[in-house]
């Protein structure tokens, strides 16, 4: 009899731990091994926590509690292109995912259409004074330097904005802040350019030259030339905010994820293809391709947010409006 009620009770505490840990592991995985993603961005917004649940969000922020570990999402609003991506959910925190969708560019025609102001000319003179080369305005009658060469820059380039300019010559080149009055000399030489851009905090200068059929840039912080793949001129292309170039090409691609493509040597006869690079990822990513314009569009103007972009194709002027991307 004895033996029996042993059995008995190690039997109930055999039931009671099993019951003891099955809640203990379902709390686990039900209410503690959890985390929350806040979503926060323009609403309404719909999110799919990819295999696991579905929600609209009609107020920003929103959140959701899930496990930890890498949560695959997937973010749908109406106008937008779907964004299919990940977020690592922390045990106990709270990650902020900012939702920036992309919005599914649009071809308009325009009746206006912006005036760009023409850039400073300048000019290399000789200071007899100084004995020395310098930089100038070439409209001004006081020939007021603003940078200095200790030696005379021969046969030199010179491609400005409002706020730089680019010196090129066979044996340097030379970026040149026009507002701080300080030059400094790259490695970049002999390039034989045709035509050059600033980005606009003067970080790149991209540029087409006659011994390359493709754009190259020139990246002045690390000193080095980034070659592109982009067999355009240099009226096709435009710098927008955050140092993205936006472009317009024939040539043919191939698609990859999250709307990234490679460029192909071979053109397309059917369409034109506007497109962003980030000279910092090296990424190339398609924003649209149009097969209605007759004519090669020229003369992109792009407004620095990155939000429309104004072309020519013939004599017809088109926006593309579109955010960034």
């Amino acid at each position: 009899m004895e033996d029996e009620n042993k059995k008995s009770l190690a039997f109930t505490i055999l039931i009671l731990v099993v019951i003891v840990v099955s809640v203990g592991v379902f709390s686990w995985g039900a209410f503690i091994n959890r985390g929350t993603i806040r979503f926060i961005g323009p609403t309404p917004f719909s999110v799919e926590i990819f295999g696991l649940e579905k929600f609209t969000c009609e107020a920003s922020p929103c959140e959701t509690s899930q496990k930890i570990g890498l949560q695959d999402l997937v973010l749908r609003k109406e106008g937008y292109r779907t964004l299919v991506t990940e977020v690592k959910v922390r045990l106990w925190r709270t990650v902020d995912f900012n939702v920036e969708l992309e919005v599914i560019p649009h071809l308009e025609n325009s009746t206006a259409f912006p005036t760009v102001e023409s850039e400073s000319k300048y000019e290399l003179i000789f200071d007899i004074n100084k004995n020395r080369q310098k930089l100038v305005l070439s409209n001004d009658i006081n020939e007021i330097p603003i940078v200095f060469f200790p030696l005379a820059l021969k046969n030199a380039q010179l491609f400005a904005s409002d706020k730089y300019v680019f010196i090129s010559t066979v044996k340097a080149s030379y970026k040149v802040n026009v507002r701080s009055k300080t030059s400094q000399k790259l490695l970049a030489r002999n390039l034989d350019i045709l035509d050059g851009k600033w980005s606009l905090d003067g970080k790149y200068f991209i540029y087409s030259s006659s011994g390359s059929p493709n754009l190259s840039v020139i990246d002045t912080e690390k000193n080095s030339i980034l070659p592109l793949t982009i067999n355009s001129t240099i009226d096709q292309v435009e710098w927008i905010y955050n140092n993205k170039l936006i472009f317009i090409s024939d040539q043919n691609y191939r698609e990859e994820a999250n709307y990234q493509i490679k460029l192909l040597n071979s053109k397309s006869v059917s369409e034109f293809t506007f497109a962003g690079y980030d000279p910092e990822s090296g990424i190339y990513k398609k924003i649209e391709s149009f097969s209605e314009l007759a004519f090669v569009p020229e003369k992109i103007i792009a407004t620095t947010n990155g939000q429309t972009i104004y072309f020519q194709s013939g004599e017809e002027k088109y926006k593309l409006v579109l955010k960034k991307f």
